[in-house]
């Protein structure tokens, strides 16, 4: 996995993923497609604008910010060898069971946070 998250490059490849155009998803933000094209050539995306795209992709916060493509690559790849010439170590549901923990573990962190930020109140 690498060091560095590219937040733009990982909402481009779920855009893709999904099927979806720079322009049908230009509409759905409400912008203009250069202003997608910008968003996925940047690296930090702030939280608040990472919600919007998130929920315009319909996936989590966590899914763009955690996403591998590395990962999904090799995963194909293994699904897809019908030769058994190269076998990847990879247990699919390891790795899917693995990012929902990570996944759960924020969301509860962040559930947490917010139960201490109205407590305040």
């Amino acid at each position: 996995m690498k060091d560095t998250v590219h937040l733009g490059d990982n909402i481009r490849r779920i855009r893709e993923l999904k099927g979806i155009k720079q322009e049908t998803f230009a509409e759905k933000m409400g912008v203009s497609q250069g202003a997608i094209s910008k968003l996925e050539a940047t690296a930090m995306i702030d939280d608040e604008r990472l919600k919007e795209v998130a929920d315009k992709l319909g996936v989590s916060v966590s899914a763009i910010k955690k996403f591998d493509a590395e990962d999904l690559m090799l995963y194909i790849e293994n699904m897809n060898d019908h030769s058994q010439s190269i076998v990847y170590n990879i247990n699919p549901i390891e790795k899917l069971t693995d990012l929902y923990e990570r996944m759960l573990k924020e969301k509860n962190e962040e559930i947490e946070k917010l139960k201490q930020e109205l407590g305040k109140k």
